[in-house]
């Protein structure tokens, strides 16, 4: 019984010393990569310090923890192999997954746990009980809490400010309180008045202009901390235009935005710029499906439905052949971008002709001419942008 005993120690050490590796993976960073490895091996640790007396309650809580790691690492498994994962994380995953189940197994061994007696049975279930709602309340909560936002979340409150500015001579609300009043509550989904919500937290702040009225805004936003610290790792204001952090916290509007609609509209708006440049006299087509002809040059290379491409994240793309003017002898073109649904899935609109220049817009119309140019680093991927 002795020897059985010091296994146990030993698995329970072992176990503990295991979780060490989580933060190796590379998937996690921060706190998560701090917080988890202790928090989860507390049972082992547990179990390591308990005094012979406890020994029914340490069982439990070994074969509490081996039962639910062996069985989320049973299906991580299957799943890394499915999806052919990294070696790496598989082996950490094999490694834990070999660890709990010693453990669970020299928790076993002491004796059939069946056979004990009613007093030593009931303490088994209840370190087993208690081991399981602690472990999985501390992973829900993980789930839950220590993730970063979809940005996308941050459209709907952009496109209901625009919205208000409408309404209210072109000024923004002072507060996200008193825009969901104007505008109704559902306005700013999935948001409380308060900013908070289950997919993360925003924190709205009005921007004064030399007058005083309200010419602006800015939104911070992202998950919060296991300790459930907000943790900003995106940014936007009136433009419209998302900046993600590249630490994942305190974000501005210096910080990169992430790859969007607006790469695809350079990219093949410069090329159909260029031929236009290269070839005066080759007048352009006057619908979007003859560009894909063998001769044409300037593909889009996305799918052609009807009158516009489909080119991801979730917009479209309209071609136009402009009539001809006294300054331009032949017809010119402009593009057009434009979100698959105003609000939900973007707030900016695009347009880009001959010039090369992208404008854009996060009101509820088509960008023209007239609109301001977007910054560079909204289609340079990784670039910084400029301060406001």
């Amino acid at each position: 019984m002795r020897w059985k005993y010091a296994l146990l120690k030993i698995a329970a050490l072992i176990s503990f010393l295991s979780f060490c590796l989580y933060p190796l993976t590379g998937g996690v960073k921060g706190e998560e990569a701090t917080v988890a490895p202790y928090l989860f091996s507390a049972p082992s640790f547990l179990v390591f310090l308990l005094p012979r007396r406890f020994l029914s309650v340490a069982r439990g809580i070994a074969l509490g923890q081996s039962a639910l790691i062996c069985l989320a690492g049973g299906q991580a498994l299957i799943i890394g192999l499915a999806l052919r994962q990294p070696d790496k994380t598989l082996e950490l995953i094999l490694v834990g997954f070999i660890v709990q189940l010693f453990f669970g197994l020299a928790a076993w061994l002491i004796d059939n746990p069946l056979k004990n007696g009613k007093s030593e049975i009931v303490q088994m279930y209840l370190g087993a009980a208690a081991t399981l709602i602690f472990m999985s309340l501390s992973y829900n909560r993980f789930q839950t809490n220590y993730t970063s936002m979809n940005p996308e979340l941050v459209y709907r409150v952009t496109a209901c400010s625009e919205t208000y500015k409408v309404g209210h001579g072109g000024l923004y609300a002072d507060s996200l309180k008193n825009l969901a009043l104007a505008q109704g509550v559902n306005c700013i989904y999935p948001f409380s008045i308060d900013g908070s919500s289950r997919y993360g937290k925003i924190k709205y702040q009005p921007v004064l202009a030399a007058d005083g009225q309200i010419a602006g805004y800015s939104i911070s936003f992202g998950g919060t901390t296991f300790w459930g610290r907000f943790s900003p790792g995106g940014f936007t204001d009136q433009t419209g235009i998302l900046h993600i952090s590249q630490d994942h916290q305190n974000a501005a509007s210096a910080d990169p935005v992430p790859p969007n609609i607006t790469t695809f509209l350079h990219e093949w708006g410069q090329c159909l710029a260029k031929q236009a440049q290269a070839y005066p006299d080759v007048a352009f087509p006057a619908e979007l499906k003859s560009m894909m002809a063998p001769e044409w040059m300037c593909k889009a290379h996305w799918y052609v439905e009807d009158d516009y491409l489909e080119p991801p994240p979730s917009y479209r793309v309209y071609y136009y052949k402009d009539t001809p003017e006294k300054a331009k002898p032949r017809a010119a073109f402009h593009l057009l971008g434009r979100p698959n649904q105003y609000g939900a899935f973007g707030v900016r609109h695009y347009y880009m002709d001959e010039s090369r220049v992208i404008r854009g817009t996060p009101a509820n119309r088509d960008a023209t001419r007239d609109d301001p140019p977007i910054p560079e680093c909204e289609w340079v991927e990784h670039k910084a942008c400029s301060s406001n």
